[in-house]
């Protein structure tokens, strides 16, 4: 009794069935490697921008730190210049206000 595979002895069996797997498998394989391809892109270009938009967060918090620290100087700056003013303008040693 003869086995299935008694058909590939034959070189126009072989050769069929070679072609055959490649016109089935070469389609799948091109398929895909462009579907890998345009997946891997769209990772990419989504991953650059999620890297945008942390950055801009960041700089941002960045700018309202500075921002308030701005803000605290001028104060300390306002608050030093009233202690300076009012040294100058209150009464001098040896003197009595009068």
């Amino acid at each position: 009794m003869k086995t299935g595979i008694g058909i590939f002895r034959s070189r126009f069996a072989r050769r069929l069935f070679t072609v055959f797997i490649v016109s089935a498998i070469l389609p799948v394989l091109t398929l895909a490697a462009l579907s890998f391809n345009r997946v891997a892109d769209q990772l990419l270009e989504q991953n650059e921008q999620q890297q945008r938009q942390q950055v801009k967060t960041i700089g941002m918090a960045i700018y309202e730190r500075l921002t308030l620290l701005q803000t605290e100087l001028q104060m300390i700056e306002a608050g030093e210049r009233q202690k300076l003013s009012a040294r100058s303008d209150g009464p001098k040693h040896g003197t009595t206000p009068g």
